[in-house]
């Protein structure tokens, strides 16, 4: 995400002495850059009270064309300023929960898979044993639990048989 970045803004000069908002996803990265004057990105409380507080960043001292970064892993409210402009340029960046994916549920049917639970669930791919690609192994895959199913019920036969 982008924020620009100018005399007595960020955005956009309509937030001239306004606080600009911007919404992102936990694991984002904002990037600031100085389209005019000499500023800096600094940290502040929710109040913009305490610029910055204890452990937070400040990107010092940029001019024109130089940029700061910030990656926001965790979901929260981040207020900032620039410190040589307080009361003019000021902001907050939301960051939000990256929401999970549904897993889907994958059921072996005679028949083939079904995926239920996602409405965009992914195919497993198969596991290859060697060989080209596209040379049967879904028929391998059924032969070798065909044989495992054959081999257990033999054992079953031999068990049952001894018992008689």
């Amino acid at each position: 995400m982008a924020i620009e970045a100018g005399n007595n803004y960020f955005c956009s000069s309509a937030f001239d002495g306004g606080v600009c908002e911007t919404n992102v996803t936990a694991g984002d990265t904002v990037t600031w850059t100085i389209a005019g004057g000499t500023h800096t990105v600094t940290l502040c409380s929710e109040d913009f009270s305490a610029c910055p507080p204890a452990g937070g960043w400040d990107s010092g001292i940029i001019s024109k064309d130089d940029t700061f970064s910030q990656v926001f892993a965790l979901p929260g409210r981040f207020a900032y300023r620039c410190e040589l402009h307080p009361s003019e340029m000021r902001g907050k960046v939301i960051v939000v929960a990256l929401s999970p994916s549904p897993t889907p549920v994958v059921t072996a049917t005679p028949s083939g898979p079904t995926v239920t639970g996602s409405t965009r669930a992914t195919p497993a791919a198969l596991p290859q044993t060697g060989g080209e690609p596209g040379n049967g192994g879904g028929v391998t895959l059924y032969v070798a639990l065909g044989l495992g199913v054959l081999a257990g019920a033999v054992l079953a036969f031999n068990l049952a048989r001894r018992r008689v």
